[in-house]
């Protein structure tokens, strides 16, 4: 009888040591995409704010939400100028009459497929059918 307890007891320890073992082993894996999570969360912040601080001050989203509204805002600032560009050419105040020697044939249509390429692209495939 004892023998078969101390059996059940040795079967017992090395059932919770291969748990153990396992959960250590889980534990290292999870410590390492930790620690590479962070090493890139700290890259996009380095990146995105310019700054070389210390890891961990990294003042949450804020530097990626402001790089990208910047990003926002210098894209519309962009589309309205090539949209102020086609206006003045519609209305005559600018010359209109430049050559590209392809589909786009005049400022207009330039600054239209900068800020359209997609459609452009279309035309284009449409064309040349």
């Amino acid at each position: 009888m004892i023998d078969g307890d101390a059996k059940s007891l040795r079967d017992q320890i090395s059932r919770i040591s291969a748990e153990r073992d396992a959960i250590l082993r889980q534990a290292e894996a999870h410590a390492l995409e930790a620690r590479t999570a962070n090493a890139t969360i700290y890259e996009i912040y380095r990146v995105v704010s310019g700054a070389t601080g210390e890891p961990g001050n990294w003042n949450g989203a804020e530097p990626v939400r402001k790089a990208f509204e910047a990003q926002r805002a210098e894209a519309k600032r962009l589309t309205q100028g090539y949209r102020d560009i086609m206006r003045a050419a519609i209305e005559g105040r600018i010359c209109d009459d430049v050559a590209w020697f392809d589909t786009i044939t005049t400022l207009h249509d330039f600054c239209d497929f900068m800020i359209n390429p997609a459609t452009w692209a279309a035309a284009e495939t449409e064309a040349a059918r």
